[in-house]
């Protein structure tokens, strides 16, 4: 990996939510000595926070992005 730090975002409704914790699940039993987290949004599906800008969950999630990538 060419970082140090992955966020995943899964959707609890979205299709790609397996494939999703797949990924976390691999990536943290790698080996790979970087830091992984997932954080899991219930009741919303793939994109809603493109559809919905505005919503609680929306904000949340973006700031969380906004976080991740502030983080030193």
């Amino acid at each position: 990996m060419g970082c140090s730090r992955v966020l995943i975002f899964i959707a609890e409704k979205d299709n790609l939510r397996e494939r999703g914790m797949f990924y976390y699940e691999t990536l943290k039993g790698s080996g790979w000595s970087g830091k992984v987290d997932a954080v899991e949004t219930e009741g919303e599906d793939h994109a809603f926070q493109l559809f919905n800008q505005e919503s609680e969950k929306a904000v949340a999630l973006m700031n969380k992005i906004f976080s991740f990538v502030n983080e030193e």
